[in-house]
Formats: C-alpha cells, sequence, structure tokens
C-alpha cells in the first residue's frame, strides 16, 4: 500500500521546515489560501475524523482549535516527527473557521512544546505564520482544556485528521487510511499505516505476523470476540475504539 500519512517520515528532520516544503509541504496551504473559505470547509466536511467521532464540522468565526491528543500512540508519534504537517492542517483549519489565531491543544510534554515552538518560529521567521505572514495566522500552544468539548463550537480536530487537511485540499479526497499501533504480545510492536477496510484478522496476520494462540485482542479497550476479528477496521465499524490507535494483543 502506498503510504500517505507517514509517507515523509524519515526524509528531513522534524524542525526542519525547509525539508517540509521539499515534501509537498505547502502545496495543500496554498490552494487552502486560494480558495473561498466556504469552499474549503466543503473539502474539509467530507472528511472522517480519525479520533472516531465522526465526520469533520467547521463552522465560520467560531474557534480555531487543534487537539493533539498525547495519550494516544498515533498522534504522540506525529506530535514528535511531523509537527510541520501538523501545523499545515491547523493554518487550513483556521482558514476554514475563517481565523486568524490558532490554538492547538497539547499535554504538556517539555521536550515536544520545545520542538514546537522552535516550528513556529522558523515558520513566523520565513513569513508564513504570524500576523504579518502572508497567511496572516497566528498559532498558540495551551495544555488540554474541557472547553474543546464545549457544544456550543465545534469539536477540535486531532492531529492525526489536521495532518489530512493538506492532503485533502490537494487531492480533494479523503485517503482511505490511518494509522494502527500494535501492543502486548505481539511479535514486534510497531506503527502501521493501513487502508480503511482491512479485517481485523488480515492485520494481524497478514500485516505483523500473528499472535499466540491463546492471544485476546483488544482494539482501544474493546475486546474483541473471535468473530470480531472478521470485522473490517473502519470508523463506521468501530468508532473511538480504532480512534484510539491501539489494537493489544492480551
Amino acid at each position: 500500500m502506498k503510504q500517505v500519512i507517514l509517507a515523509p517520515i524519515g526524509r528531513a528532520e522534524p524542525d526542519d521546515v525547509q525539508g517540509w516544503m521539499e515534501q509537498g509541504g505547502g502545496l495543500g496551504l496554498q490552494r487552502a489560501w486560494h480558495l473561498p473559505h466556504a469552499t474549503v470547509r466543503t473539502y474539509l466536511s467530507r472528511i472522517q475524523r480519525r479520533d472516531g467521532l465522526g465526520m469533520v464540522q467547521s463552522t465560520p468565526h467560531h474557534p480555531a482549535d487543534i487537539a493533539v491528543q498525547l495519550p494516544n500512540p498515533p498522534q504522540r508519534f506525529l506530535a514528535a516527527e511531523m509537527p510541520t504537517f501538523i501545523i499545515e492542517g491547523a493554518l487550513i483549519w483556521a482558514r476554514a473557521c475563517e481565523q486568524d489565531t490558532i490554538t492547538i491543544f497539547m499535554g504538556r510534554d517539555a521536550e515536544l512544546w520545545t520542538l514546537w515552538r522552535e516550528v513556529i518560529a522558523e515558520l513566523t521567521r520565513i513569513g508564513i505564520v504570524g500576523r504579518e505572514g502572508w497567511t496572516g495566522t497566528e498559532i498558540h500552544l495551551a495544555p488540554p482544556t474541557d472547553t474543546i468539548a464545549n457544544p456550543n463550537h465545534p469539536l477540535a480536530p486531532d492531529a492525526l485528521t489536521a495532518r489530512l487537511f493538506p492532503f485533502v485540499l490537494w487531492e480533494h479526497a479523503d485517503p482511505p487510511a490511518t494509522l494502527l499501533q500494535t501492543a502486548g504480545r505481539f511479535g514486534t510492536n510497531t506503527l502501521y499505516e493501513i487502508p480503511l477496510g482491512l479485517t481485523v484478522r488480515e492485520f494481524v496476520f497478514n500485516w505483523t505476523g500473528g499472535i499466540p494462540a491463546d492471544g485476546q485482542l483488544s482494539l482501544g479497550g474493546r475486546i474483541l470476540e473471535r468473530k470480531d476479528w472478521n470485522l473490517p477496521l473502519t470508523y463506521d465499524q468501530w468508532g473511538v475504539n480504532l480512534g484510539s490507535g491501539v489494537l493489544e494483543c492480551l
């Protein structure tokens, strides 16, 4: 399967803004700024959120928040390895929400905060973000807060969903892929980019190499019966359980 989400991994350092641009970074962002706000909202509304909370919903003049869920292994990985791509998605989200300020809610991981601040500073220096930048958009980091779940404003997209925004603006399609981390009694625990629709059984035996005969699977804390192994890994089927990003062998 051709990778979409993880395609740039290993080609540039996480804080390398020039490397981000060399890997296609900024193309989706440029397109967003040449489209009307409403058109950007239309494209993003076709995306299924990768935290399993339904479809993306953007509303004019509501806060342009992004929630980087650090307890979620795939999102922690993206935050550490691909901050530039998530920030690009956040800027596109701000365009959809018709805002010139973005708040990125992220757990207080000192190393990650330092990394993200360096990236934001570099994007400001080269004139992409900030009041004087061509997007005219400021970015602020903040610790997690319950206000992002306030029913009076749209739920903040998660980092994995934001990562897909540039692709959607460029390709006009929601890539049928997501990230899934194995944990527990698998031979090797690693992060996979998988096609949506792959069955649990196919993933376990064709991708990971299998599990012990007495192994029991748990997807996002939900124990799977053997009959569940034949079900497809889709958000319509599993919702937030797949959105957890973790398949564990107990």
